[in-house]
């Protein structure tokens, strides 16, 4: 169960929306719109983010062990 996810921001504590979660993982707002408009709950789009990689920093390991 997630119950709440957040960063430091200015030393203040800020609870990350399951949009923010995406952006951080690269995804865009378009993608966003598209998980809210098939009714998927915010704890679940915070859920697929979590389970998600970034694709930038999977191409830079990559990269790097090539």
């Amino acid at each position: 169960i997630i119950e709440a996810i957040y960063a430091v921001l200015n030393g203040e504590d800020y609870f990350l929306s399951s949009q923010d979660c995406l952006r951080l993982m690269g995804f865009t707002n378009e993608d966003y719109e598209k998980l809210k408009n098939a009714k998927i709950s915010e704890a679940r789009i915070a859920k697929v983010a979590g389970n998600s990689i970034v694709v930038s920093v999977l191409e830079a390991i990559f990269k790097v062990l090539l």
